[in-house]
């Protein structure tokens, strides 16, 4: 349907930025993962938690709720 196709071209265009941007971020907290200081390293690794999780979320669940969501309407 119309809507599938629209799902898919916006997943298709805005995964690549996401995908960008998180390595970019992954990579600029990570750096505070090595910090000889134990609450800077700490808040580093949680960063990078919490990120990942972020990012699997909109690759994985993302697009089966918005086929739900366009199915319903």
């Amino acid at each position: 349907s119309k809507e599938t196709g629209d799902i898919k071209a916006s997943l298709s265009t805005t995964g690549e930025a996401v995908t960008l941007s998180s390595i970019t971020t992954f990579c600029g907290f990570g750096a505070l993962a090595f910090s000889d200081s134990a609450g800077v390293a700490s808040i580093g690794v949680l960063a990078i938690v919490g990120i990942l999780l972020v990012y699997l979320a909109f690759i994985l669940l993302l697009p089966g709720i918005l086929l739900i969501a366009s199915e319903k309407n």
